[in-house]
Parts: C-alpha cells; structure tokens; sequence
C-alpha cells in the first residue's frame, strides 16, 4: 500500500494475542472513519508494518513470544516506521520505569485496561489529525522541493540559452567592429571628421556591449554548469601583483595609488584564470570610483588565510545601492569618478564565479569613505599521495616535506597506490618508478588515462639517469622529476610549484 493522501482513509493497526481484546478494540474504534488492520502477535504486527502504512499502533504489552515492548523496539529501528505513534494497552499499571522505556520505544500514551471507549476514542482522535497535519505539510515539503528544482532547472536552461545565444552573437559582432576600426585606420581613403567621430562614438559603444556579451557567456557558462572551475594551489601575492600591474598606470593616471599587502606564500585553491578575473574586477573597480590622492590596497584580513581582500578610500556606495548590488535584476552600473562606464555586470560574475569555487564574494561600504571587497575562498589542506616501495624513502620523503604543511598519504607500490586513488583525490603524487606489482610507469599510465585523475601533477623520483627512462616518464605526462639520492630543498622547490 502507498502513501495515503488526505482523501483515503488512514490505516490503524490493533495488536493483541487475546481474540477478544481484538475485538473489542475493533467495535469501539468503529465510529472512526478508518482502515482496521488486526493483528494477532508481535510477528504479525511486524508483517502488517513492513507492507502498509499506518497512522497509528494500539498494541498490548504482554504477549507471549515478540511482546510490545520488542515490536516497538524494531518499528523504531527502522526508517519506514520510526515515526509511527504507538499507544501500549496494559492490565498492569506500570512503574515509571517500565513506562519511561515504552516512551523511549515510541510509545505516546498508554490505555490501561479495562478500556474506557470516549477516552481511548478522543485519543485516537487526536493522533490521527496529527498524522494528517503532518502527511500534508510532508507532501507540500515534497512539492515545494520540487517546484525548487523545477525552477531552478528552469534557470539553468534560461542561462545555458543565454550563453549560446550570447556567443553565437559575439562571433559575428566582432567583426562589425573590426570592418569599423578598419575604417578609421584606412590611410588611403580617409574619412572626414564628422564621420570618424560617428564610427568612434559607436565603436566605443560597441566594444562595450561586445564586453557585456563575453561576461553574459561566462556567467550562462558558470550557471548553467558548461563552465566549472578547474582549481589548483596557486600563489595568492602572484595573482595580486599581476592584477596591479594590469591596472596601475590607469590609477596613476587618475592620481591614485595602489599598494599590495599580501604575503608571500599565501596558498589559494582556486581556478588561476577565473580567481585572477574576480581579482580584476574588484581592482579596476575600485580605481573607477577613486579619485586623486586616494588609495587602493591589496590584502588578507586577519585570520583569513584564503581571503583576497581590495579596499579602497574611493567614493563608497550609498545604502540603497549596497542592497541592489547583487541582484540579477538590478541594474547598478554607475559612471566612474572621470565618467567611465561599465557593463555592471562585473560584480555579478565575479560573485558567480566565487560561488562556482565553493566561496563567496562580500563587501562592506560607508559612503564617502570608500569600500572593501572580500574574495573568500575555502581552505583546502593540500594532500601529498607517496608512492614507494622503500618505507625508508617513504619516511625520508615524509620528513622532507614537513615545511609544505600538507597532509600526507602513503603507497607501498603502484597498485596499493591505484587502489588509493579511487577513494581519494592528492592534489600531487609523488613516485618512485622501479617498484613491484606495478610500477611508476604503469601507474602513470592509469592516472593519465583516468578522467577523475587525469590532471592530477605527478613528480617522479628515481635512481636511473638513463635518458631513456626520463623520455619514457615524460611521454607518459609525469610533471617533473627529482632524482635520488634526494635534495630536500629540490624537492620541496618542485613541490611547491604545484602546492
């Protein structure tokens, strides 16, 4: 039997060795606009639960083989018929704590016998309008669900619509705008000035729309799950300084400065591409709305390791600005101190794109003051995978790497290693090539050919300096090398290029 709906009559399950108690129980639950299901042992009260559904249970203790208390037992146990209301009918008036265990059982009331009909009556009652309130809200938490995934479904398609609508434009768009650049760069047939500022004034224009058309891509992209994030340990004060460099004459230009803060060897687990776009953005941004003397600073808040953080003491954003500023259908883009536009939809991709890597993107602002913009990333411990049949090197590889702070997991051979691999995902594997069951190269194999591990770097070790060893790990995508006898401060500089 399914679940009941609103419309059909609930189910009662009445338990009882005693035919007549059965009985009994049946003609004074009569009134009731309800299903009786009779039972005649704890076995078949078992039976009858594990087939149907019941809104309730009325169920004598003492019975001889499976009694009530063992029936409650394993009806609790069981994830189809824990929340099923149990009322125990007795002879015996319980101690508390025989009554206290029945309540652990989920028992919700007991009936002491002899029965009084409008008193066992006006319970049941009560229990099936609690079962109907709660069948009700369960199906609406069902259809909510699913009207949640229906939409957001919905959304996905709308924005992978988007997104092949947009690059499907941009193609075409493009070279609209390069047959007008080459107009003005036509030496030969020169255009007169009325002209040439037409052409300027609609390809600036243009060259802003052919931007919002690459963001709307990448954030149907991001959306829609065509684009997702390909992360790896990169350099956090790298990714800053390149941002600066992109931006700084244009800051000079407008008389502001831009500083960096971030320390060396700050780790990030982040697609460098993306991430470094999200950093872009909330850099030219802040050199937008700054004006002469003012300044721009890279940094990582106090107790944020995997934060990039940009403020600036620019105009700021007024409160009602703030709450609009990351809604899709707001539009917020706002002109620059010089007047510079946007296509306001910078913050919302790089909010999108934070979100796609499990972080988020925030902010805090005072008007006429400037702003902060937090780019949170998650902390992601990296994890070493060693593969070596030596424990000796395996114990010496350990010890060398404690500086990296990463967590460390250990194969005695190529196989034990691939057996690893299919629970866990290193962010590096670092193996030794001449090993039994399988070795290096085989392994190497397994993991290229893999699509979960496929881009997973591997550093070899090895003893042999023939060159035709090294060609073969190399043909086979190993990522680099470290030859034995090992150089701790090689090692670690090879391993640092990939966490």
């Amino acid at each position: 039997m399914g679940k009941i709906s609103p419309a059909e009559k609930q189910n009662i399950l009445i338990v009882d060795d005693d035919a007549e108690a059965l009985r009994l129980l049946e003609s004074i639950l009569s009134s009731l606009k309800v299903n009786i299901v009779k039972a005649a042992s704890g076995g078949e009260a078992l039976e009858r639960a594990a087939h149907d559904n019941f809104a309730l249970i009325l169920m004598d203790v003492h019975m001889p083989g499976v009694d009530g208390f063992s029936v409650a037992g394993s009806l609790r146990s069981n994830e189809k018929t824990k929340h099923i209301p149990i009322i125990f009918i007795t002879a015996v008036q319980k101690n508390q704590k025989q009554v206290f265990h029945g309540y652990e059982l989920g028992a919700v009331d007991y009936i002491i016998k002899p029965m009084d009909p409008e008193v066992l009556v006006g319970k049941v009652k009560v229990l099936l309008k609690l079962h109907s309130q709660r069948h009700l809200l369960e199906k609406e938490i069902i259809e909510r669900k699913h009207a949640e995934e229906e939409a957001r479904n919905a959304c996905r398609q709308k924005d992978k619509f988007l997104s092949v609508i947009a690059h499907d434009i941009r193609a075409p768009f493009t070279k609209i705008l390069d047959s007008m650049r080459g107009l003005l760069d036509d030496a030969a047939q020169p255009l007169q000035q009325r002209h040439k500022e037409v052409i300027l004034q609609n390809l600036w224009e243009g060259e802003r729309l052919s931007e919002m058309i690459s963001e709307l891509v990448k954030m149907g992209g991001l959306r829609s799950g065509i684009t997702r994030p390909k992360p790896y340990f990169i350099d956090g004060l790298t990714t800053a300084l390149y941002s600066i460099a992109k931006l700084k004459d244009v800051a000079e230009k407008k008389g502001a400065q831009i500083e960096c803060e971030v320390p060396g060897g700050t780790r990030l687990y982040a697609d460098p591409k993306l991430f470094m776009e999200v950093i872009q953005n909330l850099v030219s941004n802040a050199v937008k709305y700054c004006k002469e003397g003012d300044s721009i600073t890279l940094f990582v808040p106090k107790d944020q390791p995997t934060t990039i953080a940009v403020r600036d003491t620019g105009t700021g954003i007024d409160g009602a600005m703030q709450e609009k500023l990351f809604r899709d259908e707001e539009k917020t883009a706002t002109p620059g101190t010089w007047g510079e536009m946007g296509t306001g939809l910078g913050l919302l991709l790089s909010r999108d794109i934070m979100a796609a890597h499990g972080g988020a993107l925030e902010f805090e602002s005072t008007l006429g003051e400037g702003s902060v913009f937090y780019a949170k990333l998650p902390v992601v411990n990296p994890l070493i995978l060693i593969v070596e049949d030596d424990p000796n090197v395996r114990k010496l590889v350990r010890k060398m790497l404690k500086p990296v702070d990463a967590e460390i997991m250990e194969a005695q051979d190529g196989k034990d290693a691939w057996a690893k691999l299919t629970g866990i995902r290193p962010h590096l594997i670092i193996t030794d090539l001449h090993m039994p069951a399988m070795d290096g190269f085989e392994l190497l194999v397994k993991v290229r050919s893999n699509p979960a591990t496929e881009d997973i770097p591997v550093i070899v070790l090895t003893s042999d300096a023939k060159q035709k060893t090294w060609e073969k790990a190399y043909q086979l995508k190993a990522d680099d090398f470290v030859p034995k006898p090992i150089d701790a401060e090689e090692l670690i500089s090879r391993v640092r290029r990939f966490i």
